[in-house]
C-alpha cells in the first residue's frame, strides 16, 4: 500500500492487490482518492474491499471511474455498513458514462465498506475511487413551527432507532442523531411516521384533534388514536 497526503487529502495507490475481506488494509475519508485495479480471474469477479471512516449524519458521495491506458469499463460500485451482511447501496451507471456513483448519508460514526469491481468478469483494468462530503439539505439538528394545518413528521425511511416526540418542547432522536429535533411551544404536529428500528413513539395531546397518527414501518402497522383507540403492532409508544 502507497500513500501520500496533500492538504489532508490522502492519495492511496493499491500495491497489494485489496482483498474482498473485512480485514483489508485501505482506509478512506473525504477526500481521499484510491487508485487500484479489477484483474481478471477466470471464474469471478476481481473484487476491492476498503474501509470508508465516516461520521453519523454526514453526507458522502463515493464515484468510481475507470482511468488509464488500461481503464476498467463499467465499473461496479457497492457500499456495506459494518456488518457487511446487505449492501446499503449498489450502483452501475449513476456517473458519467458507465461510471459508477453513490451518494449516502452515515446514520452512525464508525467504518462502512466501499466494494469496487465489474460488472461482468471479462472486465479488467484500472480504477480511480473519490470520496467527498455532500451538501446535506437535511439539517443535523432543527427546530419545528407550524400556525396550522395537519402537518406529518416523516422519517419512515430511516433503519436506526429513534425517538420520536411529538410533544411540544421535547426533543427528539432521529435520522441516527440525538436530541436533534424539538418542536416549538403551541405547535402541534398531527402526524409522525417512523422507521423500521426499535423506535419509541411518544403522541401529544390528540383531544384537541380527530386523528393522531403514527405508523411504525418496522410493525408494519398503521395506528391511530382518537381518544380512546388501543395501540397496535408498534415497537413502543406512549400517550402523554
Amino acid at each position: 500500500m502507497l500513500s501520500y497526503n496533500s492538504a489532508e487529502q490522502a492519495i492511496i495507490v493499491e500495491l497489494d492487490d485489496a482483498p474482498a475481506s473485512p480485514d483489508t488494509p485501505y482506509t478512506m475519508s473525504a477526500g481521499d482518492t484510491f487508485e487500484g485495479e479489477i484483474s481478471e480471474h477466470s471464474d469471478f469477479i476481481d473484487t476491492d474491499l476498503m474501509k470508508l471512516q465516516v461520521e453519523s449524519g454526514v453526507t458522502y458521495t463515493i464515484s468510481m471511474e475507470g482511468v488509464g491506458s488500461d481503464a476498467l469499463y463499467d465499473p461496479y460500485l457497492a457500499l456495506f455498513d459494518i456488518d457487511l451482511d446487505v449492501a446499503v447501496a449498489t450502483d452501475n451507471n449513476s456517473g458519467s458514462g458507465l461510471n459508477a456513483e453513490i451518494t449516502f448519508t452515515a446514520t452512525y460514526s464508525g467504518i462502512y465498506y466501499i466494494e469496487a469491481s465489474a460488472t461482468r468478469s471479462h472486465l479488467v483494468g484500472e480504477y480511480r475511487l473519490t470520496v467527498d462530503e455532500t451538501a446535506n439539505l437535511n439539517p443535523v439538528s432543527f427546530t419545528i413551527t407550524d400556525n396550522g394545518g395537519n402537518d406529518s413528521i416523516d422519517f419512515n425511511s430511516v433503519n436506526s432507532d429513534q425517538k420520536n416526540s411529538l410533544v411540544a418542547e421535547t426533543y427528539s432522536d432521529v435520522n441516527g442523531l440525538n436530541g436533534n429535533m424539538t418542536i416549538m411551544r403551541d405547535t402541534v404536529i398531527e402526524n409522525a411516521y417512523s422507521g423500521s428500528g426499535n423506535d419509541e413513539l411518544i403522541g401529544n395531546d390528540a383531544d384537541s384533534f380527530a386523528g393522531l397518527r403514527i405508523q411504525d414501518s418496522g410493525a408494519g402497522t398503521l395506528v391511530s388514536y382518537d381518544g380512546g383507540s388501543s395501540l397496535i403492532n408498534a415497537d413502543d409508544f406512549t400517550f402523554v
